[in-house]
């Protein structure tokens, strides 16, 4: 099993009256506080991620470089291993 995460599937409405620059989505990390860095166009799941609950982070920035970030519990399924044996 291999699946990814866009910011675009957590998003729900975010808003800025600067407007939009751009969305990332990250792994949480011990202690909760991501930097910039961590932050990434997708995250990826494999097979060990299957059934896990995993707390994900929605990071959105501003046209003026201001950002902020909401956390989700996301559980990755396999939703093939009865009929392909993928995991």
């Amino acid at each position: 099993m291999e699946a990814y995460l866009l910011p675009s599937l957590l998003n729900d409405g975010s808003f800025d009256g600067c407007g939009i620059d751009g969305m990332k989505v990250a792994r949480m990390v011990v202690g909760g506080l991501i930097p910039d860095s961590n932050f990434v166009s997708s995250i990826d799941f494999n097979c060990a991620d299957a059934g896990r609950t995993i707390m994900v982070a929605l990071r959105v920035w501003d046209t003026n470089g201001n950002s902020n970030s909401c956390m989700v519990n996301v559980i990755p399924q396999d939703k093939h291993a009865k009929n392909f044996m993928s995991c």
